[in-house]
């Protein structure tokens, strides 16, 4: 019985593994979900894949749904981490005043990365949102 594969890869991709992959294994369909921009690599491996096997493969628009996705959940985002910083973490103090420093009001939580919410400083909303378009496809 033939298999149904999903691969997911960006530009690092290793196409000698991909290939040896699927010709030992029973594909009948492939998904083939790029996490890249570059269309070279994604049209070279379905050119590849296509040449050695005989299955059905379908390139997802997964850029398409990582657009989508990102400005759906930024809201959700915000808001988490946000309340994040309030919420009880140890012996009933948040991270706030876990944080603060002993002799002032200045808490070092309202210096931090996740605080903050920088996509330029930090790739945790990308890399959340990369997760949640692959789990959604």
């Amino acid at each position: 019985m033939s298999e149904t594969t999903l691969y997911v890869f960006d530009q690092t991709l290793n196409q000698k593994k991909l290939i040896q992959y699927c010709l030992k294994k029973d594909i009948g369909k492939i998904f083939l979900c790029p996490m890249t921009t570059n269309q070279d690599t994604i049209s070279l491996i379905v050119e590849r894949l296509s040449s050695l096997m005989d299955c059905e493969i379908i390139v997802t628009p997964y850029l398409e749904y990582f657009n989508k996705q990102a400005f759906l959940e930024r809201d959700n985002f915000i808001h988490f981490i946000s309340e994040f910083g309030e919420k009880p973490r140890f012996d009933s103090e948040n991270f706030k005043e876990y944080f603060r420093h002993p002799h002032s009001s200045l808490s070092i939580w309202w210096l931090s990365l996740i605080f903050e919410k920088n996509p330029q400083k930090s790739d945790s909303y990308h890399n959340l949102v990369k997760l949640l378009t692959v789990l959604k496809l």
